[in-house]
């Protein structure tokens, strides 16, 4: 109850600052947005997402984060108040289909906004196939990442800080392309300008 009363008491004081005219900035929208994660409103944090578009203001990544956080915590309590996952199934794949879907968008969101899809938006992207019953997508989204953690790497990082990440020489070895062949290839090659050398 207290938790209920604090977010409508902050969202009401959100809405008389943007009566009064005052233009919130990216933090006012991470907080409200927070709050809406808090209560399970996502329909209302990807409205604040959209809000953010129209007047030009940058989300960060903690906005999405926030935001797939609300469609997590919506899920799971419709599914509560549907008395589980075991009765009345269509109920629960429409209640499954709506919050898929807004997931969805959030995630599109992010992208056109180009921000980072740093582990606290992995992992709340992760909440809401979980909210949902999908492990494999759970999974599937875990190991997108890593995919694209050690791509990321592999294009850009050194091998300092891949080692630094996963101190894994062998792993780099794999992630870099090299194979044994191209090791043994690289020895006879050696060979066989010493051997010439001598001659």
């Amino acid at each position: 109850a207290i938790r209920a009363r604090a977010g409508e008491f902050g969202w009401r004081h959100w809405q008389e600052m943007k009566i009064v005219g005052i233009e919130p900035d990216v933090m006012a929208y991470g907080a409200i947005i927070r709050l809406c994660a808090t209560r399970g409103l996502p329909e209302r944090a990807i409205g604040l997402l959209e809000d953010m578009e129209r007047f030009d203001v940058k989300p960060t990544t903690l906005c999405f984060s926030a935001a797939l956080r609300a469609v997590a915590k919506s899920h799971e309590t419709a599914i509560r108040f549907e008395n589980g996952w075991s009765k009345r199934n269509l109920r629960r794949e429409t209640i499954a289909a709506h919050h898929g879907k807004m997931a969805r968008q959030i995630v599109i969101m992010a992208e056109t906004a180009e921000v980072e899809q740093d582990d606290g938006f992995v992992s709340a992207l992760m909440l809401c196939a979980a909210a949902a019953g999908d492990s494999a997508t759970a999974k599937a989204i875990l190991l997108a990442s890593e995919v694209r953690r050690m791509d990321h790497l592999r294009t850009v990082g050194s091998r300092d800080v891949f080692l630094e990440n996963s101190g894994d020489e062998e792993q780099l070895r794999i992630v870099s392309g090299e194979t044994a062949a191209s090791s043994t290839s690289d020895n006879l090659q050696k060979g066989s300008h010493s051997n010439k050398s001598e001659v």
